[in-house]
C-alpha cells in the first residue's frame, strides 16, 4: 500500500468505484450492441437494399470509441428504416399510416395494415417487414438511446479505455495524482459517471428490451403465419 493510501485510505474505495461504474456503463452498451444486431440480422434478411454489418464491444478502446460505433449503426439502421417508411407513408391512406406508426396499434393490425401495400413497396419481402417499421416508428425504439449515447460520447469521462475494467488505465481518468488531489478527481470522476448511469442505463435497457420485444412478436407471427 501506497503512503497516499495510508494517509487517504477512501482512495482505494474510490477507484473500485469508478472501475465498478465503467463496467456497469460498458455491460450496458454491450446489451445494446447485441439487441442492435439482432435488428440488422432481420433487416438485411428481408429487406434486400439492407446489408448491415454486425457491430462488437472492443474492450481495448474508450467509451466513446464505442459509442461512437452504436451511434454510427443506429443512423444507418434509420437510414434503411426510413426509406421503407417514407414509401409506405406515400402509399398509404393518412389515417391507415397513422394507426401504422401508432403505438397502440396491435402488430396484427398493423401486418394487415402492410398486407394493403407491400407487394409495391421495393426491397422488402413480406407485410411483416412493414408491421416491423411501424413498430419501430411507433416506439421511436431507435430514438431512445440516441441522444444518452450522444452525451456519453461527449462527456469527459468517455475517454476512459474499456481496458479499466480489468484494472488498467484508471489512470487515464486521474492522471499522475496522488493524496488529496487523487481524491477529489475521484470524486469528480465518480459524480460524472453516477450521472452518466443515471441517464444512459435506463434509456439503453428500455432499447434493448424494446428490439427484443419486437423481434420476439414477429418470430411469433411468422411462426403461426408462414406465408407473410
Amino acid at each position: 500500500m501506497s503512503w497516499s493510501d495510508i494517509l487517504y485510505p477512501g482512495n482505494e474505495e474510490r477507484r473500485v468505484a469508478v472501475v465498478r461504474k465503467l463496467q456497469d456503463l460498458l455491460d450496458s452498451m454491450a446489451g445494446n450492441f447485441r439487441a442492435t444486431n439482432k435488428l440488422v440480422q432481420y433487416l438485411n434478411d428481408n429487406i434486400t437494399t439492407s446489408n448491415l454489418p454486425k457491430i462488437y464491444v472492443d474492450y481495448s478502446k474508450t467509451l466513446r470509441d464505442n459509442a461512437d460505433v452504436l451511434l454510427n449503426q443506429i443512423k444507418a439502421i434509420d437510414a434503411v428504416l426510413d426509406k421503407i417508411d417514407k414509401e409506405l407513408k406515400k402509399k398509404l391512406d393518412p389515417e391507415l399510416y397513422a394507426k401504422l406508426t401508432n403505438v397502440d396499434t396491435s402488430f396484427e393490425q398493423k401486418i394487415e395494415i402492410s398486407q394493403k401495400v407491400t407487394d409495391f413497396v421495393a426491397g422488402i419481402t413480406g407485410a411483416t417487414v412493414g408491421g416491423v417499421v411501424g413498430e419501430v416508428v411507433a416506439k421511436k425504439l431507435t430514438n431512445l438511446v440516441m441522444s444518452k449515447a450522444a452525451k456519453l460520447a461527449a462527456s469527459t469521462i468517455a475517454g476512459a479505455v474499456a481496458g479499466a475494467i480489468a484494472g488498467m488505465a484508471v489512470d487515464i481518468i486521474i492522471g499522475s495524482i496522488i493524496g488529496a488531489v487523487e481524491r477529489d478527481q475521484l470524486e469528480s470522476a465518480l459524480q460524472e459517471l453516477q450521472a452518466q448511469v443515471e441517464e444512459f442505463i435506463p434509456a439503453s435497457e428500455e432499447y434493448t428490451d424494446n428490439i427484443f420485444e419486437v423481434m420476439a412478436t414477429v418470430k411469433i407471427w411468422e411462426k403461426y403465419n408462414p406465408k407473410n
